[in-house]
């Protein structure tokens, strides 16, 4: 008997899955992908928060609804006064009712940094960019309302969502992507930014303010976290996987 016919004829072949197993594999990573109280409990708890103040803001008074607004706003006057009540408060709302819109961005970006670096360090990237970008771009307006430079009426410029700190984290998750797609991303986001901005009155400084922040907000989660993202051996360490 030929030995090597043998140990041809011996070797299984792979075995092929049927169409429901695959599409059982499909829907288990997809499922896996989505937020989850133990993988992701920052982005899960978070999104809930988002969908009941959404719901409050939905289905209170257009009296109510103005005023819980303004109470939690960044904007100058609530800095200069609340700082604290206004930069954590500001972060539970959003400007319109697309919550949904909102879980997809989540999932697709917040979940998968909090997978890779942990609840604790997501928050304060997060918190990072939500803090540190609002007070950049609304102390200066103080200071120009206070010295003539701005009407009034711009230091108390509702202002809440949580744009800034979901572009301090996609900042630091382009960092974990290979290189070439590093700056895809980045190009996207600057496109969103500018996107944002022209679907404003960009002569106004509300627009100014907002895209400022975002922009501001980007760079400190990219260049500000990349030291520490560079220590951790996380820059360029998240690849896709890839099919067999």
């Amino acid at each position: 008997m030929n030995g090597e016919g043998g140990r041809a004829d011996s070797a299984p072949a792979p075995a092929r899955r049927s169409v429901p197993d695959r599409i059982g594999m499909a829907a288990n990573g997809f499922l896996r992908l989505l937020p989850s109280p133990h993988s992701t409990p920052f982005t899960f708890y978070y999104l809930g928060v988002l969908a009941l103040t959404t719901l409050l803001l939905h289905h209170a008074p257009p009296t109510v609804a103005h005023r819980l607004l303004a109470l939690s706003s960044t904007d100058a006057v609530n800095l200069q006064h609340h700082p604290i009540r206004a930069l954590l408060l500001s972060a539970l709302w959003l400007p319109d009712a697309h919550w949904l819109i909102y879980a997809v961005i989540f999932t697709a970006v917040i979940a998968p940094l909090e997978r890779r670096v942990g609840t604790g360090w997501t928050v304060l990237i997060f918190a990072s960019g939500h803090v540190l970008a609002s007070l950049a771009t609304e102390l200066p307006v103080l200071w120009a309302v206070r010295t003539h430079l701005l009407p009034i009426v711009d230091a108390r410029l509702i202002d809440v969502g949580v744009s800034y700190g979901f572009f301090a984290v996609a900042g630091a998750l382009s960092m974990l992507l290979p290189t070439p797609a590093t700056w895809w991303v980045l190009g996207a986001l600057n496109a969103g930014i500018l996107a944002i901005y022209l679907g404003m009155d960009p002569t106004s400084a509300d627009a100014i303010v907002t895209v400022a922040g975002h922009v501001l907000s980007l760079y400190i989660g990219m260049l500000g976290w990349l030291p520490w993202l560079r220590r951790q051996g996380l820059v360029g360490s998240l690849h896709w996987p890839r099919s067999r």
